[in-house]
């Protein structure tokens, strides 16, 4: 009896995150980007030794700092191709498509590709989940902030897995939401080469 009535309490709790998220994500109005060095987004465009804004300026820029600890800027990787993957710890696709997603980095880092993970829970939710796999990819965790890059990243439902396949010319080439097969991760990141 007791154990159903956590169950039936998780879930409740459960669908009023599901619920605050929806709410967020349809929202009008949500500041995806924000000035100043807070962390946030930034809507001003990359742009180059002569001043011209650069190609994909268009895409979000953000500071974070991955599970090691180590502090990261998007635009730091504009000139490699990138998969960026939106995952969290209590989505059954997002984790398995982790180990393809780390034999996808360990097989293209040569070629430059670099894999960013975004995850849509608490830094102490996720970041043990990362270190347990062993990501060889730098990740971010900050719920709020991953509704508002989902959204940025232009994700046509805001469900997880949600990855988005950046070439070395700074464009969106690809995206893909549900999880990714070993062959189609293959075929997404070859694109990114051509």
């Amino acid at each position: 009896m007791i154990g159903r009535r956590w169950m039936i309490a998780a879930l409740a709790a459960g669908g009023l995150t599901a619920g605050f998220g929806i709410s967020r994500w349809q929202r009008e109005g949500i500041a995806f980007f924000s000035s100043g060095s807070s962390g946030d987004a930034s809507s001003d465009p990359l742009r180059g030794p002569d001043g011209a804004p650069v190609a994909g300026s268009h895409l979000p820029d953000f500071e974070f700092t991955d599970q090691h600890g180590k502090a990261h800027r998007f635009s730091d990787f504009r000139d490699r191709p990138r998969l960026v993957n939106f995952w969290a710890t209590w989505c059954p696709p997002c984790v398995h498509e982790i180990p393809i997603l780390i034999s996808m980095q360990r097989e293209y880092r040569e070629r430059g590709l670099q894999i960013i993970g975004i995850a849509s829970d608490r830094k102490d939710e996720a970041f043990p989940m990362a270190l347990e796999f062993d990501l060889n990819y730098p990740t971010m965790a900050d719920l709020g902030r991953s509704i508002d890059l989902l959204r940025a990243f232009e994700s046509p439902s805001g469900g997880l897995p949600f990855s988005v396949f950046i070439d070395a010319e700074n464009e969106v080439r690809d995206r893909h939401t549900g999880d990714l097969s070993r062959a189609q991760a293959k075929e997404k990141i070859e694109a990114l080469f051509v």
